[in-house]
């Protein structure tokens, strides 16, 4: 079995003052940038499907990626970096996350 390291990230947030004036987008631009300059090949997370499908996040089940626990197939999405190689499977966060 191939693994390959992806970040998993938690739904961002913007204090209410600053939405709208596109500071999420630029948080969510240099997370990925951060995460391609390190050679992870994904980024994965829980969140609002319209507002991180803006950014090419798809249900992570598109890919055959599957979740470690129970959760809304709309909210667990993901972005693969590279499309050229098959990311399918169980998602298993790093120890330190406790489920």
């Amino acid at each position: 079995m191939n693994q390959i390291s992806g970040l998993v990230l938690a739904p961002i947030s913007v204090l209410p003052e600053y939405q709208g004036k596109g500071v999420g987008s630029q948080l969510m631009l240099e997370i990925e940038n951060i995460a391609q300059d390190n050679s992870y090949k994904f980024i994965s997370i829980l969140g609002d499907s319209h507002y991180y499908s803006r950014f090419g996040y798809k249900p992570a089940s598109t890919y055959g990626v599957i979740a470690p626990m129970e959760v809304p197939e709309e909210v667990f999405m993901i972005k693969i970096f590279d499309q050229n190689n098959d990311y399918s499977g169980l998602l298993k966060y790093a120890p330190e996350f406790k489920l």
